[in-house]
């Protein structure tokens, strides 16, 4: 079954571009914002551009491929955005600030790794079944 996204997005570097610049920005505005309300509003936009791209990918098998992408060619590429940003605000940088703030001094030199490989390995288990 071949799902087709719009080719687009699949060459564009402006998308790589922005990713950087984003990371940077969001890193840097991490302390102006309270953690709790980043990670609430990062996890509600993430659902919501989850759900938009599910419902494109729905609707390319529902209808023909090539016209699923002729009328909502957009929605990928809005929802791709939406979850860069709201993933990049909250998800990708909270839970490493919180933590170097939970682990004890003397412990994390030898827990952050620990917790880094087990989100690697996490991270890798989806990426092995795609």
């Amino acid at each position: 079954m071949l799902v087709i996204i719009s080719s687009e997005i699949a060459r564009n570097d402006e998308l790589n571009y922005y990713n950087f610049i984003k990371y940077l920005h969001f890193n840097l505005q991490l302390d102006r914002f309270e953690r709790r309300i980043l990670l609430f509003w990062s996890g509600t936009f993430v659902v919501i551009s989850l759900a938009a791209m599910g419902a494109y990918f729905y609707l390319q098998l529902k209808w023909r491929a090539a016209e699923a992408s002729a009328l909502l060619g957009w929605l990928s590429l809005a929802a791709l955005i939406v979850f860069f940003v709201s993933y990049s605000s909250g998800f990708a940088n909270v839970p490493f600030v919180i933590m170097g703030e939970l682990f004890p001094s003397r412990y994390r030199f030898i827990l952050g790794p620990i917790l880094l490989l087990i989100c690697f390995v996490y991270f890798l288990s989806f990426a092995a079944f795609q």
